[in-house]
């Protein structure tokens, strides 16, 4: 009896150790995560070769086929540039009429045609790789700004609308197929929308929605069928702004709408999700991070954090947009006016 005693004490131990030894193996990883690298830009772009200075308010940067594709929407163009960033030529005008923009917002390339929202038109214009007009595609609604959206295979798109409590639809000509991802309802409408938007990508070939103000990804199949959502509250940089937020609550007007934000923008890369997040809480503790997530068996798992700016690097202050390319990262600057390039 005495024996059996002390090999179930002996197991108990055995046990407790393990699971305090995958915990702190746990915890190490996390914890590798947590302290994010950071990373510097190596080069830096706030006039193009044209001469005309770059906007702060770039709504998306597209790399394709070796030049650089920038929408400004405040000049209401996109800008061209080759590999070294030269200035090629520039797309679209401000205007009402076909191939001109009231306010351009996120864009996609898709079979070499550049698709652009207009908020304003709640419609979606094509162009040529050239800057040539093709065609105007109508929405069933007012589409929110600078939301990331993409392009199936098909051609439809999936996009993030305020309608019928679901919050992404597909859409073909005009008409909703189907809609999927239920809201998150709160205690005003206007909380509940901001809540609600997504930006939507499309990797291998599922599509993803990455909330933007609740620090969740879901993952959804070609039909619309949840697969897997990655929750980062946990994730130290997005748990200290959730403190702050519910410590200090957002009154959802335009002044503090940036702070109820975590996520500013994404893009996808070989089978990679990369989320641009603002921590923002004060003048003194604010930094630019980029989230990397990877796909896994149809699982999200995160893999990387990257800040782009620390207390002895601060000339990134707001990061607007982002774009992946095989060796580099760049990010849009919304309060300097300028494009940084990063080795990543």
């Amino acid at each position: 009896m005495k024996n059996k005693i002390i090999i179930t004490v002996g197991i108990s131990i055995i046990v407790i150790t393990a699971a305090a030894i995958l915990y702190l193996m746990q915890n190490s990883h996390n914890n590798n995560l947590v302290n994010a690298k950071i990373i510097n830009p190596v080069y830096e772009i706030d006039q193009y070769s044209d001469s005309s200075f770059v906007d702060g308010k770039i709504s998306a940067v597209v790399f394709h086929k070796d030049r650089y594709y920038v929408c400004e929407t405040s000049t209401k163009r996109i800008v061209v540039l080759d590999s070294t960033f030269n200035y090629l030529h520039s797309i679209g005008a401000s205007g009402q009429g076909p191939g001109e923009f009231l306010t351009p917002g996120c864009f996609e390339i898709y079979h070499d045609s550049i698709f652009v929202v207009d908020k304003s038109k709640s419609n979606i214009q094509v162009f040529t790789l050239d800057g040539k007009f093709k065609r105007e595609l109508k929405l069933p609604m007012i589409p929110p700004e600078n939301y990331k959206f993409a392009i199936k295979e098909s051609g439809n798109i999936i996009m993030s609308l305020f309608k019928d409590d679901y919050a992404i639809h597909e859409i073909k000509e005009g008409k909703i197929l189907r809609s999927f991802g239920e809201y998150i309802q709160k205690k005003s409408a206007r909380e509940t929308f901001l809540n609600g938007q997504r930006h939507i990508g499309i990797i291998g070939n599922n599509i993803f929605a990455v909330h933007e103000a609740n620090p969740f990804i879901d993952l959804y199949n070609s039909d619309g069928d949840l697969l897997n959502t990655l929750n980062l509250e946990d994730l130290s940089i997005i748990r200290e702004l959730t403190i702050y937020r519910k410590n200090n609550p957002v009154s959802f007007n335009p002044k503090s709408i940036l702070v109820s934000v975590y996520f500013q923008n994404i893009c996808s890369y070989n089978n990679k999700i990369y989320i641009l997040f603002n921590k923002v809480i004060s003048k003194q503790n604010h930094s630019v991070n980029v989230i990397v997530i990877k796909l896994n068996d149809d699982k999200l798992v995160l893999e990387d954090v990257i800040t782009l700016n620390d207390k002895e690097n601060t000339s990134l202050r707001w990061g607007m947009s982002l774009c992946k390319t095989e060796r580099n990262l760049l990010v849009s600057d919304g309060d300097e006016n300028k494009i940084f390039i990063y080795n990543y």
